[in-house]
């Protein structure tokens, strides 16, 4: 039997979906992460936008004409936030986002399969992303995740080095909502991981993590991709304080100045909302 996991949203989605995936392989599905006929299917939403989650909706009709008579599971933030949606246009299951192994638990029961336990993610790319964390404590104005997802998870060490370990992938990526609160700070993290023999790089950061011990360790990594995301959201010190971000403008400048010191060919980027309310 053929499942698809059809994934929408984040790097962190995308990890999990290829979990389920490799889970689903070990009991002896053929599966899929693209939309093609299957037998089942397993929609991981995302509701981080309105559009997120209309195109989440949107997929239970997409699927539906590939196989009418296709069971479909539903998972994620848009489901999440609003099941009863996914519900009323004839999903089999719906789960949320905290509890996406449970969409194994549906397959077992719906087909008889015997219990898979969580594998580790099926690698559809060159680079393994390794999900290190789960959750956001920081709670922006303007962001539902922390509702949906949660408060902040961190993985333990040893489980992040396993995993690391166990992917063919040459280059590595430590990806989660929000890896600059990794618990026991994330310079321990990369302190831990100086003899992984892979390139290393890192998701998306907050300017506020950004210091010497950190950049120190980054630089005795075996082979680091000094490549940084910077989350800037607006370079107004007025609006990120109605965004309730915890910085200045020039304090983020700093921490690219400190960047570049350490890493002078480092890439910086950033993301930026552009119209938030109240601005002008």
């Amino acid at each position: 039997m053929k499942a698809v996991v059809f994934t929408l949203g984040c790097k962190v989605n995308e990890v999990e979906s290829a979990s389920i995936m490799a889970s689903l392989e070990k009991a002896g599905w053929e599966v899929d992460d693209k939309l093609s006929y299957a037998d089942a299917y397993v929609l991981n939403t995302c509701a981080v936008t309105r559009e997120a989650e209309k195109k989440s909706r949107q997929l239970i009709a997409r699927v539906k004409k590939f196989n009418p008579e296709a069971k479909i599971f539903v998972c994620g933030c848009a489901s999440e936030k609003d099941r009863a949606s996914f519900l009323q246009r004839g999903a089999a299951f719906v789960t949320g986002a905290r509890d996406k192994v449970s969409v194994l638990r549906a397959f077992e029961r719906e087909f008889g399969l015997s219990e898979q336990p969580p594998a580790y993610p099926k690698q559809t790319k060159t680079r393994a992303f390794i999900k290190i964390q789960d959750g956001c404590n920081n709670f922006c104005s303007y962001c539902v995740i922390p509702y949906l997802r949660g408060r902040e998870v961190s993985r333990p060490i040893e489980d992040i080095i396993a995993e690391i370990n166990a992917a063919d992938s040459p280059e590595i990526v430590l990806t989660g909502i929000n890896i600059s609160s990794y618990e026991g700070g994330l310079t321990s993290l990369i302190l831990a991981l100086k003899d992984i023999k892979k390139r290393i790089r890192l998701g998306s950061l907050e300017c506020n993590v950004i210091d010497d011990g950190l950049l120190s360790a980054l630089g005795g990594l075996y082979d680091f991709a000094p490549q940084f995301h910077l989350s800037l959201q607006s370079g107004s010190d007025e609006v990120l304080k109605a965004m309730n971000r915890h910085y200045t403008r020039a304090e983020y400048i700093k921490k690219c100045e400190s960047i570049y010191k350490k890493f002078p060919a480092a890439a910086i980027t950033t993301d930026i909302i552009a119209g938030f309310a109240t601005e002008t």
